[in-house]
Parts: structure tokens; C-alpha cells; sequence
């Protein structure tokens, strides 16, 4: 499980020689449904998104990596090859803590079959709900990037002080520091 742990990290460049199919993308979905849910409510919709030219107009109304700021985002060769949008009711609070386990339930079953995601908030969610005829009933929380990955992300322990921000080595590397667990604990015994 520590080792999935680790290779769950935001993919944000994809093989398109290696599309994620439809049906596994729903045994993913699949098997999301079973997570905890506030309440038992399960308000959480998934909207799969895996017709080329519907991905193309998600993958190009999202933000992507804000610490990069000389990139865009992937080129058309390394865009995702599927998204997830996760919806909820309109007229009910986002369920923050069911988004969360939703969308890493999601990142961790693509990593162990061999894909990879990123999650987004920055998403014009105006545009991306009119192009995929989302009524106004529905709102768009979450959007999750899937897809075969095609960049190394490297996790790099940082000591106290340093930055945080993301980067890209010199080897195209996408590097993405971590306090250690003594810098996270609160209180040590």
C-alpha cells in the first residue's frame, strides 16, 4: 500500500499511444462508490468524459500547474486521454471530505492499474458544464486528468525552510518536495 501511496502523484503528461478505456475508467468509478460517504448520502455524480474531442475541450478550459509558469499545460501528444468531473447537487454544500476520499480512492486504483490523474479546481466550470450539458441542478466540484503517464515525478524530502513549490528538474523531472513526518507532527510523545 506504501508503494502505491507514493506512486499516486499528480501526472500532468500522458501517453496517448495508451488511451484509458472506457470500461476500465467505470470499474474505477466503480469501485469509488464504495468509499465513506458523510452521512451515507452519496451525493457525489461522476460524469465520464472520454470522447476525444469532449476531452480535448476539458484538458484545454482547465489550469494547469501554477508553479510552472513558463508552461500551459500538456501538448496535444501528451494530454489526458479521459477526465472524470465529479458533481454534486447545486443546491447543497460542496461535500468537501467525500470529494477528497472520491477523488484519491480514483488516483489510487488508476496507479495500480498502471495510469495516473491529476485532480483541478481551477476549471472553467461555466464553459465545461454548457459543452457537456450539465443542468444548472448539478455543480461541477472536482475534475480529475487520467491517462497512461508519460513524465517521471520524483518526491523529494525538503529540509525546514526550503520551498515548496513544485518544479521541473533538468532532466524534465516534475520534482514535488515533502516535509518529513517529524516537520508534520504536531506534537511528538
Amino acid at each position: 500500500m506504501r508503494e502505491l501511496i507514493e506512486k499516486t502523484r499528480s501526472y500532468r503528461r500522458f501517453d496517448q499511444s495508451t488511451p484509458l478505456p472506457r470500461e476500465v475508467l467505470l470499474d474505477i468509478l466503480d469501485a469509488a462508490r464504495l468509499t465513506p460517504s458523510g452521512a451515507n448520502l452519496q451525493s457525489i455524480r461522476y460524469l465520464p468524459v472520454t470522447l476525444p474531442d469532449e476531452v480535448a475541450f476539458v484538458t484545454e478550459n482547465a489550469k494547469w500547474a501554477a508553479y510552472l509558469s513558463d508552461w500551459q499545460g500538456p501538448s496535444k501528444d501528451e494530454a489526458p486521454t479521459a477526465w472524470v468531473l465529479l458533481l454534486s447537487p447545486a443546491d447543497t454544500p460542496a461535500p468537501g471530505i467525500d470529494l477528497g476520499i472520491t477523488a484519491e480512492t480514483i488516483l489510487l486504483y488508476a496507479t495500480s492499474l498502471g495510469y495516473g490523474g491529476c485532480m483541478f479546481l481551477s476549471i472553467d466550470r461555466p464553459r465545461i458544464a454548457e459543452r457537456l450539458h450539465i443542468n444548472g441542478n448539478m455543480r461541477i466540484d472536482l475534475a480529475i486528468a487520467l491517462g497512461k503517464p508519460a513524465e517521471t515525478v520524483c518526491i523529494k524530502e525538503t529540509e525546514r525552510g526550503e520551498d515548496l513549490r513544485y518544479y521541473r528538474d533538468e532532466l524534465d523531472r516534475h520534482i514535488v518536495p515533502k516535509l518529513s513526518l517529524a516537520q508534520r507532527l504536531y506534537k511528538t510523545e
